[in-house]
């Protein structure tokens, strides 16, 4: 049986133990630590194993009563089908519980968290965005003025929303997708940084200071859309994004 066949059955299986007619992440992480124990990636006495075990017992200690087959979540199988292989299954498992994987931190979690209403506007390189899980965002947003209650639990001191736009990207630095598949979401171009809110977090997952761009180009795309070209912390960046979004930030970066 294929990886990804075995690990959806015992998801399932885990949502139905405990009573739950969706499958949801917590489900997809306790069926793969489950799947890659057997598969021996995994040993007992691993501390992601013990704290997947903790974690179904609470949910069984909710007591929920569902009856009916259990389905996937669209968050969950958006996850479930970006594993390939015991490697990004185990990244997944470790994104979902915050433990680093056992290939090393990934450039995200390597990235300094910047809390909101703090005063910094320069950290060297990209930096995490603190602040609360409020859920995934529209995907339409026809009115810029619905997006400042949605981001102003993110913004730190002095920092105003100025714009926001559609963004894509394979870029490893910015993609939340595993095996290099299109990652999609909203840039917020504020007055002091760039907000990468991917399609699949319920909060911004990245952010990047202007003044820690050094390098920043953009050429015309079609459907109303810029690709940017841009260096920071010594490294290439490249995402297409709404032009006008791009347009706003240009007058902020450092341009070739």
């Amino acid at each position: 049986m294929a990886l990804k066949d075995n690990i959806s059955y015992n998801a399932i299986a885990v949502a139905k133990s405990v009573g739950s007619e969706v499958v949801d992440k917590d489900h997809l992480l306790i069926a793969i630590v489950k799947t890659l124990l057997t598969e021996d990636f995994y040993e007992q006495t691993d501390e992601i194993v013990s704290d997947a075990d903790s974690l179904h017992q609470k949910l069984l200690s909710l007591e929920l009563s569902g009856i009916r087959p259990p389905s996937f979540s669209k968050a969950a199988e958006t996850l479930l089908d970006s594993i390939s292989d015991l490697e990004s299954a185990d990244l997944i498992v470790r994104s979902l519980s915050g433990q680093e994987s056992k290939s090393g931190p990934s450039v995200t979690e390597q990235k300094e968290e910047v809390p909101t209403g703090d005063s910094k506007t320069s950290v060297g390189d990209f930096h995490s965005i603190n602040g609360p899980s409020i859920g995934r965002l529209p995907k339409i947003v026809t009115d810029r003025a619905a997006m400042i209650p949605l981001i102003s639990p993110f913004l730190i001191s002095n920092e105003e929303f100025l714009y926001d736009g559609v963004y894509n990207t394979r870029d490893a630095i910015l993609s939340t997708r595993y095996g290099n598949e299109q990652s999609m979401g909203r840039m917020v171009v504020t007055n002091l940084r760039l907000i990468f809110w991917s399609d699949d977090f319920d909060k911004p997952h990245i952010g990047a200071f202007y003044s820690d761009i050094t390098y920043w180009k953009t050429n015309w795309m079609p459907l109303k859309s810029r690709g940017v070209v841009m260096n920071i912390g010594g490294r290439k960046v490249i995402f297409a994004a709404n032009s006008n979004a791009v347009e706003t930030a240009s007058r902020f970066t450092r341009k070739s």
